[in-house]
């Protein structure tokens, strides 16, 4: 993982033409949030003529038709902008 303190939990890495950001739903994205802040500052540093792709995974599904309480919820805050 890279060593930005939170490499656990929300990270980002290059491979090829591809940059590909990883976020948690388990932890705060709201604006001002250090997950925020960082997402913020990955998508302003990218250049797109070397990366033009882009990818960004959630740990949790935003949608899905499981039949899984935790998250079930966890997808209607994230479509809510929770």
């Amino acid at each position: 993982m890279p060593d930005n303190g939170n490499g656990i939990f929300w990270y980002k890495f290059v491979y090829a033409n591809v940059l590909t950001i990883m976020l948690s739903s388990e932890h705060d994205l709201g604006e001002g949030s250090n997950q925020y802040n960082f997402l913020e500052a990955a998508l302003k540093a990218v250049d797109r003529k070397v990366t033009p792709w882009v990818i960004l995974e959630f740990h949790r599904p935003m949608y899905n038709n499981e039949a899984y309480e935790s998250d079930y919820a966890v997808a209607v805050g994230m479509q809510a902008g929770e």
